[in-house]
């Protein structure tokens, strides 16, 4: 780990000469109730960047992502250069997964009539399963596992991005009672809180499982519009298509076990338990650690801002963060108004720098 770190208001990689007029926006890549990821190009550098930008709240610090990302690194795992903040937000300058998330992937694969290949499921799984194991190393329950948050990079490798629901101090036997994710995903400890039990690193593995059935299939194995919905699908049990593979099979079967000790993953061998199962049998770890295992898909790119592979509906969002400005206003002069709006329109981009 990175010594002598900088922190101010519990972020890490902080810098203090940063701020946001350092940039010129060329598009939003994804949006939320409380952040913003837009992708920039910093003026002095040139250099491409993701900018997550997160609307500040005095009582709610992102520490933990910031750390996580700034000094826990791992070539599975988006990485951070450095945070600062300005206008009202607190920014996380980010490697930029150009290659988007698995699911605009498989929504491709899908439409071509199923879902990936065993092969090219058993390779994004395998390196998600690395990153899990890592973050699990170092104490931390990612608890937001989904292929929304798994990026592509431009040779095809994964990248796990979001890491706000990350919970630190976790232990083998240490346990949470917070309700946070996405139901689809969440395993039935985390579905339906025991205050006396909580849930641990196992409900990661649960997630785990979901994405690789989903992967496989196409569709995700429990679906509902709440938490008692998908905890009643979960219930009903885990059924398959027929043509899936015995081994797929036999790994997601023993993620998805409802009793977290008899989980695969869950013991105390965590990750090494996970790598031994016969379904990654073809995988070598030392080539995938290296990143010298090819993928079987690599992104096609025009350059370093080519965006094929983003949802069409973020490219076409106004990159004007009205949803926050407002309650600025009052707290900036006129020029500085006017830098937000320069900032979000990429027009000198395109009048200056077309051929990049």
């Amino acid at each position: 780990m990175t010594e002598n770190v900088f922190l101010i208001s519990g972020l890490y990689g902080f810098d203090n000469e940063a701020k946001l007029d350092n940039f010129i926006f060329i598009n939003v890549l994804g949006s939320g109730s409380f952040a913003k990821v837009v992708l920039v190009k910093h003026r002095s550098t040139r250099k491409i960047s993701a900018l997550k930008m997160i609307k500040v709240n005095p009582e709610d610090r992102p520490s933990t992502e910031s750390r996580i990302m700034f000094l826990l690194k791992h070539q599975f795992l988006t990485s951070m250069a450095y945070s600062f903040q300005s206008m009202g937000y607190i920014c996380f300058v980010m490697d930029f997964g150009i290659g988007g998330d698995l699911l605009f992937h498989l929504i491709t694969a899908v439409n071509l009539g199923g879902g990936f290949s065993s092969d090219r499921t058993r390779f994004y799984a395998a390196e998600i399963a690395c990153a899990l194991g890592f973050l699990h190393s170092n104490k931390i329950l990612y608890r937001d596992l989904k292929l929304e948050n798994v990026l592509l990079d431009k040779d095809g490798h994964v990248k796990i991005a979001d890491f706000g629901l990350c919970k630190d101090n976790m232990l083998y036997r240490a346990r949470t009672t917070s309700l946070c994710g996405t139901p689809e995903f969440m395993a039935p400890e985390a579905l339906c809180i025991n205050p006396l039990q909580g849930y641990g690193r196992a409900a990661d593995w649960w997630s785990f499982g979901v994405v690789v059935y989903q992967m496989r299939c196409g569709y995700v194995p429990f679906r509902g519009e709440n938490h008692d919905a998908v905890l009643s699908e979960v219930n009903k049990g885990l059924r398959f298509e027929a043509g899936i593979e015995e081994p797929t099979q036999h790994l997601v079967i023993n993620l998805l076990l409802k009793e977290p000790d008899k989980r695969l993953g869950g013991g105390p061998r965590d990750f090494i338990d996970v790598k031994n199962h016969a379904f990654f049998e073809p995988i070598n770890w030392d080539q995938l650690s290296d990143r010298s295992l090819k993928p079987d898909f690599a992104p096609q790119l025009k350059n370093d801002t080519d965006m094929k592979y983003f949802d069409i509906s973020y490219l076409l969002q106004p990159h004007l963060p009205t949803d926050h400005l407002n309650e600025h206003i009052r707290r900036y002069k006129d020029d500085e108004l006017n830098l937000i709006y320069e900032l979000f329109s990429y027009h000198e981009e395109r009048k200056t720098d077309d051929t990049s």
